[in-house]
């Protein structure tokens, strides 16, 4: 598990960025905070956030990066474990277990999510302890702790709970009040710390990506019908490829979602997880693009498909390894294909890399307290500890939800949100800009192009730039000068861009010894 990735290397996620720096807050004692003094919850994962601002007490906070991916590795391999036991309580079988949790161990999503440095894996872990205690512990009272610990964990995991307490319910009902009791214990602090710390219950995020995030019909169902089709995110494939995929994905799963809840009546709540999953997300329709939403459907799907195949050849024991063998070897095999020749989501974070080098050019020149508007707040808010980040979507900034939610889709930046604020840089990619350029004048005639790049992410050319707001001492700078680019070396040198220029055709890259 732990040399996989290894050889997969550490690809941490722009999102991961933005609970470092709530951590990082907290260990340096400045409060559960993103923008210091303002309370607002800004990340869904509030123990995992605590967890590495408790690291942060003990290890360099700077390092809390690398102390998050290798602690997933940690517990992925615990992960991994808890599957084959799991596994081979069911079936039996412990050549089984080890093949279902090598066929875990190889999926590209979980591989891809996990080197993000997020909190997905121990969200797993506290989800298959659940699991593990209420079915195979016949309804012990420990899965109500895994339970309260996975909502503290990520509030979405209610979806997998409560079809466990509304079997135990029916079960052994004084049981399952002291299940509820327990459960409400753990999560009771936290609960009322954030009503009376941040004023609301449930993260920022949930209200900020309702409204900025406006899908067309079926764009969850979509994503999530690909994803049983293929394994992958690919939505792009041949459309017979995913038609014939997903039949037989959903096929493979209904089967053996049957035949595992005639072994073990308990697995009915773990089954209809990934069916109540699917459905509230195809209700209320969110950004499904993001890979580890997927990563808790992997464990059962890997175990409904085994089990498709494991208890319907039951009396041909050489056709049931040659089923068995061929199905383990497609769950990995067939979306590690795709993702090679197609991948769904940029596996080496070109997006977080510019990122980090445009960080790199404008830090020096940023002052403490200074605005930087940002529509992508993970690695810029990280790398400017200094600044104050304005988030346009909403997800750390309120204040920016009323002019988010006067946006149509697609539309990211309000120029009055720009016009109002005045923030000192925006960093952002082009096309978050559009709008604000077409419906107002306010970037050409108050900001200064001061550095961009081009990068090519998926096959398609994405352009990030950085704007200086226009001071009274900044007039000198619209004079022609010539200045050497920090990013690109010494051999090569880019002009300081005049109002408007950015709407010009410019080179996509700098270029050499030219001035304004």
């Amino acid at each position: 598990m732990i040399l996989s990735h290894f050889a997969y290397d550490m690809r941490t996620y722009d999102d991961a960025f933005i609970t470092y720096r709530y951590a990082r807050n907290i260990s340096n004692g400045l409060g559960f905070v993103y923008n210091p003094p303002q309370q607002v919850l800004g990340t869904s994962t509030p123990l995992f956030t605590l967890l590495l601002a408790g690291a942060g007490k003990i290890i360099q906070t700077e390092s809390l990066p690398q102390f998050s991916y290798l602690l997933n590795l940690v517990v992925e391999a615990v992960n991994a474990v808890l599957l084959f036991r799991i596994s081979n309580r069911i079936f039996g079988s412990s050549a089984l277990a080890g093949l279902i949790s090598i066929a875990y161990i190889f999926q590209p999503v979980r591989l891809d999510v996990v080197s993000g440095g997020m909190e997905t894996p121990l969200y797993i872990t506290l989800l298959l302890l659940m699991y593990h205690d209420f079915i195979l512990g016949e309804m012990k009272w420990t899965s109500a702790v895994w339970a309260g610990l996975a909502f503290l964990i990520r509030p979405d995991s209610i979806i997998a709970s409560l079809p466990v307490f509304i079997l135990w319910f029916f079960r052994d009902r004084r049981s399952f009040l002291k299940a509820v009791l327990l459960f409400c214990l753990i999560i009771t602090p936290w609960l009322l710390f954030s009503l009376f710390y941040f004023g609301h219950l449930l993260p920022n995020t949930i209200l900020a990506k309702s409204i900025a995030y406006r899908n067309p019909a079926g764009h969850a169902l979509l994503f999530l019908a690909t994803f049983y089709a293929t394994g992958t995110l690919n939505i792009y494939l041949p459309v017979l490829w995913l038609v014939l995929g997903f039949v037989t994905g959903i096929s493979a799963v209904v089967v053996g979602s049957f035949k595992l809840s005639k072994s073990k009546r308990l697995m009915a709540a773990w089954l209809s997880f990934p069916f109540l999953f699917s459905l509230l997300m195809s209700i209320q329709n969110p950004a499904m693009w993001f890979p580890w939403y997927y990563l808790p459907l992997i464990p059962i799907g890997i175990l409904s498909v085994a089990s498709a195949a494991w208890f319907s050849t039951e009396t041909l024991r050489a056709w049931r390894w040659l089923t068995i063998g061929i199905l383990i070897a497609l769950i990995p095999g067939i979306p590690l294909t795709i993702n090679h020749f197609n991948p769904s989501w940029d596996p080496d974070r070109q997006r977080e890399a510019v990122y980090w080098e445009a960080c790199q050019e404008v830090k020096p020149e940023i002052q403490a307290g200074d605005t930087v508007l940002a529509p992508d707040i993970g690695v810029i808010g990280w790398c400017l500890d200094q600044a104050k980040i304005l988030d346009p979507i909403g997800l750390v900034s309120p204040e920016a939800l009323p002019y988010q939610q006067a946006l149509s889709p697609n539309q990211w930046i309000s120029p009055d949100l720009i016009r109002d604020f005045q923030p000192e840089y925006i960093i952002a990619f082009e096309y978050y800009l559009d709008h604000a350029y077409e419906t107002s004048s306010v970037i050409e005639d108050d900001y200064l192009l001061i550095w961009q790049k081009v990068i090519s992410i998926q096959s398609e050319d994405r352009r990030l730039l950085i704007l200086k707001r226009i001071q009274q001492t900044d007039l000198a700078l619209l004079a022609p000068r010539t200045i050497t680019s920090r990013v690109d070396g010494p051999n090569f040198q880019r002009p300081k861009i005049t109002p408007g220029f950015y709407f010009q055709q410019i080179p996509p890259y700098w270029v050499p010894e030219q001035t304004c």
